[in-house]
This record gives structure tokens, C-alpha cells and sequence, in this order.
């Protein structure tokens, strides 16, 4: 692996503890899983099954063009570790190419399939983007329009840049003009 992206300094058993506390407060919804003993027909069934579920229907933003959180966790002799997590519009059509990209081998360099030869198990989750803003900061019902606009187009870059550095992810980095780098360099702070 390389490690041009490691922007956050880890401390491995900090970020395990959040991750395992973000499973216990049920923030994350596992969207599939990724190994060896999977095929990639069976990964992109279970992404097809969390699509029809009511835990995907109940995470859809308030609005049509804000995006979702996803987290990719690696598990290796029982040892987990956050590796990425990434915001998109369209989250399922982004864990489909990322979960083809982990069975196939490119002739170019291709980090997800470097993770599923590198790790025992990958898990693809689904960060409840509201939920985890209402337990980890108490938003609360937001009345004004202009504030509820303003929450709603930069929930997803402060929850996936807090979340990267709460939980140590190994080889997330923000996009350097983007809204995640601002809010990276903000929680840093």
C-alpha cells in the first residue's frame, strides 16, 4: 500500500473504539461484505438486498441532491482498522463499482483490490448521517429555511471528515478544494 493519502495521524486503538462505539450506538448500517470465501455475486446481492430495505429507505436525505456517508472497514486475525469513507449522491451505483473493483485485478494501480488481497473480511456501512449528528452534536429540528439549506449541503462532508479522523481511517484523504478538507481542517483544529 502506499501512503500518500495518510492525512490523519492514527492512533489504531482510539479510531477502533470510536468505530466500535458507532456500531454500538447503531450509526452504522452494513450495506456488504467483501473476502475471499464471498463471491462478487453473492457482495453485489447483499447491496441489492440493503437497497429494499427499510434502514435504506429511512437514510435518504431531505433533499434530492445531498449525499451519503460510507465507511469501508478491514478485519485481519480479528483486528478491525477504518480504511476510507467517502460521501456520495448516489451511494449504491459507488458500492457497486468499489466492490467490482475489490475482486478485479487492473493493469493500473487499484487500492480496493490491494484491501480485499491484503485483509481477511471488508464491510462497506452506510453512516446515519442525521442520527450521528443528533447523538455525537444534538441537532436538533432545524426551523429556519436558510440554516436547514446550509446544514443539509454540508452534513455529509463534516460527518465523513469527523468520522475519518475520530476513527484513525488509514487511507482517507479529502479532496484538497473540496468542503471535506475545510471541515477536516476545522475538527483538527
Amino acid at each position: 500500500m502506499n501512503d500518500y493519502t495518510r492525512v490523519i495521524k492514527l492512533d489504531e486503538e482510539k479510531g477502533r473504539k470510536n468505530y466500535e462505539n458507532l456500531l454500538k450506538n447503531k450509526l452504522l448500517d452494513e450495506i456488504c461484505n467483501i473476502s475471499k470465501s464471498i463471491s462478487l455475486k453473492d457482495s453485489l446481492k447483499e447491496i441489492y438486498v440493503y437497497t429494499n430495505s427499510k434502514t435504506y429507505i429511512d437514510n435518504k436525505p431531505s433533499r434530492n441532491r445531498s449525499g451519503r456517508v460510507w465507511i469501508l472497514v478491514s478485519e485481519l486475525k480479528e483486528i478491525t482498522r477504518v480504511l476510507t469513507l467517502g460521501q456520495s449522491i448516489d451511494i449504491i451505483e459507488e458500492i457497486k463499482k468499489l466492490t467490482r473493483a475489490c475482486y478485479e485485478e487492473y493493469l493500473h494501480y487499484n487500492q480496493y483490490h490491494e484491501f480485499y488481497e491484503q485483509y481477511e473480511k471488508l464491510t462497506f456501512y452506510e453512516i446515519k448521517i442525521d442520527e450521528y449528528l443528533k447523538m455525537m452534536h444534538n441537532v436538533s429540528d432545524i426551523k429556519n429555511d436558510i440554516v436547514k439549506l446550509i446544514y443539509d449541503l454540508g452534513k455529509e462532508y463534516f460527518v465523513e471528515a469527523e468520522v475519518a479522523y475520530t476513527t484513525s481511517a488509514m487511507y482517507w484523504n479529502y479532496c484538497n478544494s473540496g468542503m471535506d478538507r475545510r471541515m477536516y481542517d476545522y475538527i483538527k483544529s
